[in-house]
């Protein structure tokens, strides 16, 4: 006890006797810590809590095989996991790798060998110790984008990249992650936070034509001039048009309200009547009435903001 309190490890103990035999009073395990005084935080492990842990290694582990018992999580003062003991463990071993998440991969592989020696400075073997750590945080990545966590997402997605900017596949979850949070951030009228995200996201996947016609629209239309930049939006917005061949009308909505943003009433005026005409009357009905609402803004000189309009 002394030493890990000397090295400023804490420790929780987690029983698991009663979800093999319900007969135990888990009273009567707590009067047995309480007797044999055990000095740390100790509580009945649930099902739940088990289950959460075992997926935990799974995720980190190639072999997928249920922790043996007993097992132990170090987790560094950030909240990370650091490291995943299987079996009786040493209180030296313990404080000797108290720091091992602050080493670099290199570093951290060679204390995980189970048999001391030095990495192989080759680069083939570099780079497959990277993408093997990238693979790790897209895992996690993943999991967060699952559950509509978008800043836990970015995070190890962030980290996923940097270690295997090649992936095709990490780059495009890392900006689908950014453009998710940047249109809950613009729904929530957080504008500014949501231009940063559009442009992160857009950096991995620059031909995302959602993303772009959103950064534009809130460029254009934005009702806080400080964020309002009509033109980067009408550059954004004509240069999206041309790609997607003048045919979108939610693009032409947007190049149409960059254009009068820019004071080219005229151009938005026929911007804005060939998304009209490329709409079937039954083919959305909200959006064609958006669409002559502004056109009727635009006829009088008129530019169309998110909270209304100005003259």
């Amino acid at each position: 006890e002394e030493l890990l309190r000397k090295s400023g490890i804490d420790v929780i103990a987690l029983n698991v006797d009663q979800l093999s035999n319900n007969e135990i009073d888990p009273q009567k395990i707590s009067d047995v810590l309480k007797k044999v005084k055990f000095p740390f935080l100790a509580r009945n492990a649930t099902e739940p809590m088990i289950n959460l842990l075992q997926r935990l290694h799974d995720q980190l582990i190639g072999l997928n095989e249920p922790l043996p018992i007993p097992s132990s999580f170090l987790i560094d003062p950030s909240g990370n996991l650091s490291v995943i003991y299987k079996g009786p463990l040493d209180v030296k071993q313990l404080i000797e790798d108290k720091e091992h998440s602050s080493g670099t991969l290199n570093e951290r592989i060679i204390r995980s060998a189970q048999i001391k020696g030095t990495i192989i400075k080759h680069p083939k073997a570099t780079q497959r110790s990277m993408a093997h750590e990238a693979s790790i945080h897209a895992r996690h990545g993943r999991n967060w984008l699952m559950a509509g966590n978008m800043e836990g997402s970015i995070y190890h997605y962030g980290m996923a990249h940097r270690l295997n900017p090649q992936s095709q596949r990490i780059s495009s979850n890392l900006a689908l992650s950014h453009f998710n949070i940047a249109a809950q951030l613009n729904s929530n009228t957080n504008q500014t936070a949501a231009l940063f995200h559009y442009r992160a996201g857009l950096k991995y996947q620059p031909k995302n034509q959602t993303a772009r016609n959103n950064l534009a629209w809130i460029l254009a239309t934005s009702a806080e001039e400080t964020i309002r930049n009509p033109k980067e939006a009408i550059k954004i917005a004509n240069q999206l048009n041309q790609d997607t061949g003048n045919k979108i009308p939610q693009v032409l909505d947007t190049l149409a309200a960059s254009q009068a943003a820019n004071g080219e009433f005229q151009m938005a005026v026929i911007t804005i009547k060939k998304a009209i005409s490329i709409l079937s009357p039954k083919s959305d009905t909200t959006l064609l009435k958006s669409l002559q609402q502004r056109l009727s803004l635009y006829n009088s000189q008129k530019i169309y903001t998110e909270k209304g309009s100005k003259g």
